[in-house]
């Protein structure tokens, strides 16, 4: 048999007919015949039946080199390999077989078992009517794909489920991205989208690179254990929307809370990098009471609070290390003073005749920089550094402007900035400025740890950001009110200001984009504005202080959610990733979460 016939082409009609060139005869052992069968395997069924085992075969006999006429009996068996007697189920005889013009067709059903995967030959023999024994054709007949399968391999558009019973067991190789998959709970088909307005579908991930803000709204009708993903890779952060009726529930929700603290003319609030160790001064006055304020610490994230022996003077500016041990704070006319454990002990390092203005920290505490005005502001600010946590200070030469100040975390990098003043930088700790920015009318200023990303905040509400340590500077969205303080966490992606007024706002994405918090109702109903602010070095936990008021800090609720409906939404920070299974009832609840997530 040449390779021509040996491969006939399998057909998914089971009227197919051989056109194939008439191959020369094979010699059988029989004295009389000389048969050879050409075999197709047609990928046919009953079409009246559900799928079963049996299918149809066609082949072509020929007898002494001429084409078979007549009726034959035909016995099947299938084997494991071309050659050896390890048949494979039960042999088929079908007598009384009609061949004309050498084709015939016959119905094979060899039952379950044995098309289960691995190879398989026919063996076929044949004998005139009735008339002798079987002759053998040889060689066996490999299968090529069994009949249910190359219908399977040829399938365009949808099976239907009255054709499918019991479970399917799927092998091999599958092309294709999946994206017609519907209705397959836990199964996740990721994207990267690069729009920043998207419409989520139920199980789907979606790996956001876009640098700007990317808004995506929730599947509007999932199935019970549908799940959605997201995965902010750029730098831009994401909102999830919700659709009426819906939200989102986790332990992702920023929620201010009053805390324990005195009302007080409180004027400036540190933390630890953590956010556990707090320290807050006032200027005196409200229930902390005296002419002059004092100091008091924490060191459970602003539960309780502590009066520490620290004077009773006006202090305006207070700094920590990353683990809180080292603080240092300033008073008007009231000089520098240091602690080593935390705020325990006090000890006033620098004299007091001077209007200290405003002091930085590196993380280790040992670096500080504090600015004084110099005989009145019309002459600018003094700039006095320290490398020994404020045992010795040095007066530098460089006279700027200032009234706020920004270090990175090896205190080498600063920005100083002021009212009518511009931005001030500094790459070796202080010791030479330049000015960067003219225009800016500052009141406070932020750095990230590493000082190649600064945020500036002026009088009229207008916000300045800046990439690579001051020397350019993008105008920000003002989010219209005029900002009196900004804090950053230590990779620069999260900030949060107060202002003027009683707002709060926060940024996720570098400050490009401000959301407004809602703000809790300061007590007592006199106290009027925020005074200072300060962050963990993720961002996730804030404290803020109140002039004429309390202290107030963010804490995580583990049975918070998203408002109910369009105005309830999820924000996540650049770097930030969420997964959420929906519940039913319009709940999506969060999985896992990682980075910081602000809700809505």
């Amino acid at each position: 048999m040449s390779e021509t016939e040996k491969q006939f082409p399998f057909a998914l009609s089971p009227l197919l007919r051989a056109q194939s060139k008439r191959p020369p005869p094979t010699t059988m052992k029989s004295k009389i015949y000389s048969l050879l069968l050409m075999l197709a395997c047609l990928a046919a069924v009953h079409p009246t039946d559900a799928q079963t085992t049996a299918f149809t075969y066609q082949g072509q006999l020929s007898v002494s080199g001429g084409l078979a006429n007549g009726s034959y009996d035909l016995r099947f068996a299938i084997f494991d390999s071309a050659v050896g007697a390890n048949e494979i189920g039960n042999a088929l005889t079908n007598p009384t077989t009609q061949v004309v013009n050498g084709l015939f067709t016959v119905i094979l059903d060899f039952g379950a078992g044995v098309f289960t995967g691995p190879a398989r030959w026919l063996e076929m023999g044949v004998r005139t009517n009735g008339v002798g024994g079987f002759t053998t054709l040889s060689p066996r007949q490999l299968f090529t794909s069994t009949p249910y399968a190359m219908a399977a391999g040829n399938l365009l558009g949808t099976l239907p489920a009255s054709q499918l019973t019991g479970p399917a067991n799927l092998n091999g190789v599958f092309s294709g991205d999946g994206s017609g998959l519907t209705n397959t709970p836990g199964t996740v088909l990721w994207q990267a989208p690069s729009g920043t307005a998207l419409q989520t579908q139920p199980n789907a991930g979606y790996l956001l690179t876009n640098n700007q803000l990317v808004t995506l709204t929730l599947p509007a009708s999932p199935n019970l254990g549908d799940v959605v993903h997201v995965a902010g890779a750029g730098g831009g952060g994401w909102i999830l929307a919700q659709n009426p009726g819906q939200r989102i529930s986790g332990g992702f929700t920023p929620v201010w809370a009053l805390t324990s603290a005195p009302y007080t003319s409180w004027t400036c609030i540190a933390s630890s990098s953590d956010g556990t160790k707090l320290a807050a001064a006032s200027s005196g006055g409200g229930s902390g009471g005296g002419s002059g304020g004092g100091i008091y610490t924490s060191i459970d994230s602003g539960t309780n609070w502590t009066q520490q022996t620290a004077p009773s003077t006006n202090w305006y500016a207070i700094v920590s290390s990353s683990d809180g041990t080292k603080l240092a704070a300033v008073a008007t006319y009231g000089g520098v003073y240091t602690s080593v454990d935390s705020g325990t002990n006090w000890t006033q390092q620098a004299a007091s005749n001077f209007d200290w203005q405003t002091i930085v920290s590196s993380s280790d505490g040992k670096k500080l920089v504090a600015l004084t005005l110099t005989n009145g502001s019309s002459l600018g600010c003094s700039v006095n550094t320290s490398v020994s946590s404020g045992t010795n200070w040095t007066l530098q030469t460089a006279a700027i402007f200032g009234e706020s100040v920004a270090s990175s975390s090896d205190g080498t990098r600063l920005a100083a900035a002021g009212w009518r003043s511009g931005i001030y930088t500094s790459i070796n700790s202080g010791t030479n400025w330049t000015l960067q920015n003219t225009d800016a009318n500052v009141y406070s200023i932020a750095s990230s740890s590493d000082g190649t990303k600064l945020v500036a905040v002026d009088e009229y509400g207008e916000i300045y950001t800046s990439v690579n340590s001051g020397t350019n500077w993008t105008q920000q969205v003002s989010p219209g009110q005029a900002i009196d303080y900004v804090v950053s966490s230590s990779d620069g992606t999260r900030l949060a200001a107060i202002a003027n007024g009683g707002g709060l706002y926060t940024s996720i994405n570098s400050g490009t984009n401000w959301t407004q918090q809602t703000a809790p109702i300061l007590q007592p109903a006199t106290s009027q504005n925020w005074q200072s602010i300060a962050s963990s070095s993720d961002g996730a936990k804030l404290a803020a202080v109140v002039s004429q008021g309390g202290i107030y800090t963010t804490s995580n609720s583990n049975t918070a959610s998203t408002t109910v409906g369009t105005a309830g939404s999820l924000q996540g920070a650049a770097g930030s990733g969420i997964q959420l299974v929906y519940a039913g009832a319009g709940n999506f609840v969060v999985l896992t979460q990682s980075g910081t997530i602000y809700n809505h």
